[in-house]
């Protein structure tokens, strides 16, 4: 189905947040669709073009205290850096057509938090039936708990969610074949927090399968799905550059440059 728009996140933060609105392909004026008070740090369309899924922060437990300027908190093992409590970031539901906002995750867990100039977190990957969204799940908001991560499968219409298999370290960027009968992610080589990313393909049933970028031999900064639902293309470190090279799903790589 055609797309209907396009969603945009404005710069502009007012109280109730950043601007999140959409823009028909066609021009005219824009639409809010959402209010999150942290604003949206990322999104991703579902296949019928009408819900979008985002990720937004949890308002603090201790709103009201904060507000009167009691902003002490426990560092625990956190980035040193950070000055003010941590707070859970969680997915969201919604309807360009009717505005209407569904959580669909919450607790004392987390999806993926990052601290600038890191990398993007982990986005969201939908089935192409639109029923399900690969997540990733952190133990706590705190950042030195990030290595506690695990892909989970997300029931879009009940909100259950289950994990991929029975790991709950060092996964990451899941992502539905086109077709929606394979699941690639990365996971650290030999499970070590300091190895290169290698990247796993496994059944959409679940399971964790088997590593398909040992040919290649590089840290793995990119791992795309190509249409033909056979091949990749994946970027990484290649000596003192970023290299991209397509690779097929039995891991045969080809540079390209």
């Amino acid at each position: 189905m055609e797309n209907t728009g396009i969603y945009i996140q404005s710069g502009a933060r007012q109280g109730s947040g950043q601007s999140n609105l959409l823009l028909p392909m066609q021009g005219g004026e824009a639409k809010q669709i959402t209010k999150a008070p942290k604003g949206v740090q990322h999104f991703a369309w579902s296949p019928n073009s009408i819900d979008i899924a985002y990720a937004a922060l949890n308002e603090p437990h201790n709103k009201a205290e904060i507000e009167k300027g009691y902003t002490a908190f426990e560092i625990t093992n956190n980035d040193m850096f950070v000055g003010s409590q941590p707070q859970s970031s969680h997915i969201w539901l919604a309807n360009t057509t009717t505005a209407e906002n569904r959580r669909l995750t919450d607790g004392e867990w987390t999806l993926p938090l990052v601290i600038p100039p890191s990398a993007p977190s982990s986005p969201f990957s939908w089935s192409p039936d639109g029923k399900t969204i690969l997540f990733v799940k952190v133990a706590t908001a705190y950042s030195g708990d990030g290595i506690n991560r695990s892909i989970q499968m997300l029931n879009v219409t009940d909100s259950t969610y289950k994990p991929l298999n029975s790991r709950t370290k060092l996964e990451s960027y899941p992502n539905f074949s086109p077709d929606g009968s394979k699941i690639s992610y990365w996971y650290k080589k030999d499970s070590v927090i300091s190895s290169i990313n290698e990247l796993w393909l496994t059944s959409s049933s679940g399971g964790e399968g088997k590593p398909i970028s040992a040919q290649l031999n590089r840290d793995l900064y990119l791992a795309a799905w190509m249409p033909d639902n056979k091949s990749f293309l994946v970027g990484g470190h290649n000596d003192n550059k970023t290299s991209l090279w397509s690779m097929s799903i039995d891991g045969k790589p080809l540079q390209f440059n």
